[in-house]
């Protein structure tokens, strides 16, 4: 799962992320960076069933055993192996006293038994026995296992239990069964066990779909372009279940080396930890009810970008690439002195760690997700122009920038808008090739670098943001908690 801050990151830079080879410094790691919250009236039950559909695991696998007995005299039979198939439906589950209870419907169904009849050790004829399983009731209570080294998983506390009729069986009319025959008593018995057993195998599939389902086994770990580790791992510390609800904490934390495009007293910040975040029952303002919730911490999503500003990731040289859809000369009208610009490059250097606070977004905008205000204090910006296939360094100038991103979740895409764009504290080092006063010089800058900097964000690559398939659907709400942005989910 890529949450924002390791999005940025990459998107920054637009690095890839390979597998994370090391553990990180404990010291480097905070607790409920991220939160997932399953309510009471979330759909969990149809989750998990489609979740098993799509496994093709919505049934109860049975494989009959061979069983040996005496038809009566000298007559004696031998099973031969076969499958049972039994339709599971209608599955309810409900998180109830700190367990989640799972009910479902075994469905009706049959086989017919091959029996082989002996007499004497010779083979007589091959009789069927139709064995039928009536409908019945399957209860599975599962709870967070308590081990606090492997993360959190949902395991029964006891073998599952099934109600209901008892199987039947039928032997064929034409069958030479005699006084004292045990067929049906010992291969009804023989069943009813395989029948148990195999009920606890598909309850420990179910723990494993529930588990997916409310994201127990939801994580990421890695490392960018080996400069910037970061995980975040669900905390078997963190995860239970309330008197209806349930509740997953995650881990988290980065780590980076410092590039040398950074200051040398560029630090890594050590993670905070906010509360846990209070979820509505509903969703907030509409009552309607939800999936899922999901909480991340501020400080989280700015301990990474200080991690990505300190390995490098906010840098851009010049030689990156040209910026497309970029003019100058409308600004500075005595760059067209020089010749048509082919091209505009540009270099990006922060001078300290970027600052991240969220503000309310602007719903006549189309915005649902809180807006990002980034600061970026002291940065430092070159613009180029290519001449001739020549890079002309047109003008230099350090500023603290403030940068309002509006980001955009749809179809699991994560996406990032430029809202708006403040340049402050400008000192311009550098504008030999343009002619412009110093009014017009200075308010020409701040366009130039409002500009480049808006197509540097719309370069942004999309990133996914993956979520547990309880909080999979469209996102219904997001607010701010203290320090923390809470996301509201249909599943």
């Amino acid at each position: 799962m890529r949450i924002l801050a390791a999005a940025i990151m990459m998107m920054a830079a637009a690095c890839s992320v390979s597998p994370l080879q090391r553990d990180l410094d404990p010291a480097s790691v905070g607790s409920q960076a991220v939160e997932f919250y399953v309510p009471a009236t979330s759909p969990l039950d149809e989750v998990i069933s489609t979740l098993l559909a799509e496994a093709q695991a919505d049934v109860v696998r049975v494989s009959l055993p061979v069983v040996e007995g005496s038809l009566g005299g000298t007559l004696e039979y031998v099973t031969s192996e076969c499958e049972l198939e039994i339709p599971v439906s209608d599955l309810g589950a409900v998180v109830l006293d700190s367990k989640l209870h799972i009910d479902a419907a075994m469905n009706t169904a049959e086989v017919n038994v091959p029996l082989d009849v002996y007499a004497e050790g010779e083979l007589l004829r091959t009789c069927f026995l139709r064995l039928i399983f009536p409908e019945r009731q399957l209860h599975v209570e599962l709870a967070f296992s308590s081990t606090l080294t492997d993360a959190p998983a949902l395991v029964m506390g006891s073998a599952p239990e099934i109600t209901g009729s008892p199987l039947s069986a039928e032997l064929d009319y034409d069958c030479p069964e005699q006084p004292g025959s045990d067929v049906q008593s010992l291969v009804i018995c023989s069943v009813e066990e395989a029948i148990r057993e195999s009920a606890t195998v598909f309850a420990s599939e179910l723990a494993v779909m529930a588990g997916e389902a409310v994201g127990a086994g939801s994580g990421v770990a890695g490392s960018v372009e080996d400069l910037v580790d970061f995980m975040m791992l669900p905390d078997p510390t963190a995860a239970g279940m309330g008197a209806d609800d349930l509740r997953i904490g995650l881990l988290g934390g980065f780590e980076s080396v410092r590039a040398p495009c950074v200051p040398a007293d560029a630090a890594d910040l050590a993670p905070s930890t906010e509360p846990p975040a209070e979820f509505a029952v509903s969703v907030p303002g509409t009552g309607e009810p939800y999936g899922m919730g999901i909480s991340i911490s501020k400080g989280f999503l700015n301990q990474g970008l200080a991690a990505g500003y300190r390995g490098g990731l906010l840098c851009r040289r010049a030689g990156a690439g040209d910026i497309s859809g970029v003019r100058l000369d409308d600004l500075f009208p005595s760059l067209r002195s020089l010749g048509p610009l082919c091209a505009i490059r540009a270099a990006v250097w922060p001078g300290g760690p970027p600052q991240l606070e969220f503000t309310v977004p602007d719903p006549a905008a189309g915005e649902v997700l809180p807006r990002m205000m980034v600061t970026l204090p002291r940065l430092s910006l070159d613009v180029y122009g290519n001449l001739e296939w020549t890079d002309l360094r047109l003008l230099s100038l350090t500023a603290d920038v403030l940068v309002v991103l509006s980001p955009h979740l749809e179809n699991g895409s994560l996406s990032f808008g430029l809202a708006e764009a403040h340049i402050g504290s400008m000192e311009i080092s550098f504008s030999k090739l343009l002619d412009e006063s110093d009014e017009d010089l200075r308010s020409g800058a701040i366009a130039a670098a409002q500009r480049v900097i808006g197509r540097l964000v719309e370069e942004m690559q999309l990133a996914e943001f993956l979520r547990p398939p309880c909080g999979g659907g469209e996102l219904l709400k997001a607010e701010l908690e203290g320090g923390r942005i809470l996301l509201y989910f249909a599943p």
